[in-house]
């Protein structure tokens, strides 16, 4: 599990912070990857959060129909990317279009892909709309007056990176390890030469050259990526 620890002694193994100090502090480079890796990277590869709405509990209205509030005691606002999907525990059973039907039980395998179908092509889509920074306008708005429902957010990740998943964690340190020495180069290039007394000193600008272009080619690669990822909702035709 990748956390501040880790990702600061990668940083100075990398830099070369272990034998030379740098003109900064290592909590600066590390503020470089909290407000900008973490947010490019949650772009492409979000935190994943279940949220229960209990429409019953005042924190979770808004006081109009078919709004509702995601309680900024749970989620910061500022974190929430988008919803990637609404659960509604009834739904297929209950749906308004079909009225309520019992549940359906049978042993034939026929009368359950039957029943399936029917309810796939009748029942009402669920669609969303995020009004404001936390809060969501659900369709159909009856379905979901005074019925418990689960939202699939998707957040940015956490500033101590323990939701970066471990299978990501090496493309999250590429990206990070790029914005520092972007963060580096933006303070050296104002000191090429630096003369003294005892002659001229040159600042060591090759490392951290290109850094701009190398992060555009890492984006693109995680946008070809994200298109492939299993979180990602997919539609498929023939």
């Amino acid at each position: 599990m990748l956390n501040s620890t880790i990702l600061a002694h990668r940083l100075a193994l990398d830099l070369g912070l272990t034998h030379t100090p740098l003109e900064v502090r290592m909590c600066f480079l590390l503020n470089v990857v909290k407000k900008i890796t973490i947010k490019t990277f949650s772009n492409f590869y979000p935190c994943y959060f279940r949220l229960l709405m209990d429409t019953t509990k005042e924190e979770f209205r808004t006081g109009r129909f078919g709004y509702y509030r995601i309680p900024p005691t749970i989620v910061d606002p500022a974190d929430i990317i988008g919803i990637k999907r609404v659960v509604w525990e009834d739904l297929g059973v209950n749906s308004l279009s079909m009225g309520y039907v019992t549940n359906y039980y049978s042993t034939s395998i026929i009368d359950l892909q039957l029943y399936n179908d029917v309810v796939s092509a009748t029942r009402q889509p669920i669609t969303w709309y995020m009004r404001g920074a936390n809060i969501v306008e659900l369709y159909p708005k009856a379905l979901f007056e005074k019925t418990n429902f689960i939202l699939e957010l998707k957040l940015r990740h956490s500033k101590n990176f323990f939701t970066i998943e471990t299978p990501l964690e090496e493309l999250f340190y590429r990206l990070a390890l790029i914005d520092v020495k972007y963060a580096i180069y933006n303070i050296r290039k104002n000191y090429r030469n630096i003369s003294t007394v005892f002659g001229s000193l040159e600042i060591d600008l090759d490392s951290y050259e290109g850094m701009e272009d190398k992060r555009t080619e890492l984006i693109n690669e995680m946008r070809e990526n994200y298109y492939k990822h299993p979180q990602r909702k997919k539609i498929y035709y023939h």
